[in-house]
């Protein structure tokens, strides 16, 4: 079963109503496989036909990048949030899939999110989403997703970088820093040093560059909260932060940080506590409609890098 997808020639801030649609587009037809995770290859399909925003999730194992895309998947199915609605999910065969282990038919006394494996290689999730006020404003969503060990991986091998075919294309890369190793003192700077890790790995491999904005978010803010010494995490967190800022200023065209416990297990957190902010901030600014090439070019040097990339719209802002 196939998915077809029209073409519509309205930039992404201004995507028509279904009913403007249907008298204005005349449709291009796209074939991609209805309900589950979408490849890189249905990606350039997509965006070849539509405008979207591509999110790239990145971060060591039990880092929370699972856990994330089911707390957005199951707020929209108790209806709006962070203030849309939801207008369609493209994958939601595999985001079912993914969510399962967070029900009670799973049979588990405990919720859990099953991990993304090493055999699933990279997938992307669709979400479409439109204003909540006026059902207006229709824009997708593709976050990518894949096994939390290669990115580990590629930390200690940097010719594995050029496999990370996710990064060069994103509009915003999002490095998930593991909020139960930071509420582990003896855990904690080796959480802090593998982000950082990545971060650097990338921009020294053009991965990124000041095209993009970055957002460093500390998930399980609950378990942080309750840790033994709060007051210190938090003070190091800061300080994590502002040397962050300050060694890779002018790196990007934005550092963003923000906190989130998508799936609380530690003191009375509103369902997908600070999911909200993170999700709204997806949608901000000026888009470009581009396109995703089926091979893409192994990059190799930052003017390789910058051909593939618009040039940037926004001062740096950090």
């Amino acid at each position: 079963m196939a998915t077809e997808i029209p073409e519509t020639n309205e930039p992404r801030t201004t995507v028509p109503s279904t009913a403007m649609a249907a008298e204005e587009i005349t449709p291009k037809r796209v074939s991609i496989a209805a309900s589950e995770g979408f490849t890189f290859e249905d990606v350039g399909k997509f965006l070849a036909a539509q405008p979207g925003i591509v999110i790239a999730l990145v971060g060591d194992r039990d880092t929370g990048k699972s856990t994330l895309l089911c707390a957005i998947y199951d707020r929209f199915l108790h209806g709006p949030f962070a203030r849309r609605q939801s207008a369609g999910v493209q994958t939601i065969t595999a985001l079912e899939r993914r969510a399962h282990l967070e029900r009670v038919e799973s049979g588990r006394d405990t919720p859990d999110t099953q991990h993304t494996s090493h055999a699933e290689g990279l997938q992307y999730f669709h979400f479409a989403a439109c204003n909540d006020a006026d059902f207006a404003g229709r824009e997708s969503l593709l976050i990518s997703d894949r096994a939390g060990e290669t990115y580990k991986n590629a930390r200690g091998n940097i010719s594995l970088v050029d496999t990370l075919v996710e990064l060069p294309y994103a509009d915003y890369l999002v490095l998930l820093l593991d909020g139960a190793r930071v509420a582990n003192p003896t855990n904690r700077a080796g959480a802090m040093f593998a982000v950082r890790q990545t971060l650097q790995m990338l921009t020294d491999h053009s991965s990124i560059g000041r095209n993009d904005t970055v957002q460093i978010v500390l998930s399980k803010i609950d378990l942080v909260n309750a840790a033994s010494d709060e007051a210190h995490a938090k003070q190091q967190i800061a300080e994590f932060m502002e040397r962050i800022r300050r060694d890779f200023v002018n790196k990007f065209a934005a550092l963003e940080y923000f906190e989130i416990a998508a799936r609380a297990l530690e003191g009375d957190y509103a369902p997908a506590f600070g999911v909200d902010s993170l999700f709204e901030s997806w949608f901000r600014g000026p888009k470009t409609r581009f396109v995703i090439s089926a091979h893409p070019l192994k990059i190799s040097a930052e003017f390789d890098n910058l051909q593939q990339r618009t040039l940037p719209t926004s001062e740096v802002g950090l």
